[in-house]
């Protein structure tokens, strides 16, 4: 996973506003390095590192959208959940195809090694089938569905991270199409106006009701 891009130009001394444009420049422009890899429907690694970047993004301004309006942030939003959720299903794919792989293989190793040493016996009398050799032959005969299984799965997890590939590319060209870059930048610069201190504390007061200390008025 690709390492997280520091902001390095933060100030306490500054407003909070201030501090969010500067550090949502430096998630944008981590999310844009890391889209090229959609142009690579092999770029595993790129695809994890682009979603992981868009959900420091989508984290990012869930945290500072007090800053900016909400008909601006709110569909900001949306955009960059969905997104992630396909590249989330790409990359739940390209985890379990490779240990869905290996069990196949297993499998198949252990199911060449018993036929294997079955052409090295000798060739028996055919004799009436024993409860154990029935129970042997239902247990082989398990053992070749569960690779049927496991095939099935394989090819599933696919089929899966073709259609979630395709999404997140569509959506992706959409959102360029319609002026998504030019939304993003705008949350570099444009915030709003932020409250005086004592108008804060008024909202704070007027929504959480604070005990009162002391007998009650008029006792």
């Amino acid at each position: 996973m690709a390492k997280m891009w520091n902001v390095e130009d933060v100030d306490c001394a500054e407003s909070f506003a201030w501090n969010a444009t500067r550090a949502l420049s430096v998630r944008i422009a981590e999310v844009y390095a890391h889209a090229p890899a959609l142009d690579d429907p092999h770029d595993s690694h790129g695809m994890h590192d682009l979603r992981i970047s868009i959900k420091r993004l989508r984290y990012s301004l869930e945290f500072f959208a007090p800053c900016y309006e909400s008909e601006l942030v709110a569909p900001i939003l949306e955009a960059l959940s969905e997104i992630q959720d396909y590249l989330g299903e790409l990359h739940d794919a390209d985890v379990f195809i490779p240990d869905f792989q290996r069990s196949l293989d297993e499998m198949s190793s252990s199911a060449a090694l018993l036929v294997a040493r079955r052409a090295l016996r000798p060739r028996a009398v055919r004799r009436p089938m024993t409860f154990e050799k029935f129970r042997r032959e239902l247990a082989r005969r398990a053992a070749g569905s569960e690779r049927a299984g496991v095939l099935g799965a394989i090819n599933k997890m696919r089929g899966q991270r073709h259609e979630s590939y395709r999404s997140a590319v569509a959506m992706w060209k959409r959102l360029e199409a319609d002026g998504f870059r030019e939304r993003l930048d705008r949350l570099t610069f444009e915030t709003v106006a932020p409250k005086r201190e004592d108008d804060s504390l008024t909202q704070i007061e007027d929504a959480v009701e604070v005990p009162r200390i002391g007998p009650p008025a008029g006792d």
